[in-house]
């Protein structure tokens, strides 16, 4: 069998973990405003045209 290169043969890096004393230390929150949209769009009209 052969390798294509010599880094197949090399030791993978172990993967990082991070380890905290208690649950809920590394906590993301995703806030993100929503946009107003002022009127129905031209996929539900059919028309391109702008507001009629």
């Amino acid at each position: 069998m052969r390798l294509g290169s010599l880094a197949a043969l090399m030791p993978k890096e172990p993967v990082g973990r991070y380890q905290h004393e208690r649950q809920g230390e590394l906590i993301h929150l995703g806030i993100k405003k929503i946009a107003r949209f002022a009127g129905v769009g031209h996929r539900i009209t059919g028309s391109r045209r702008g507001v009629s």
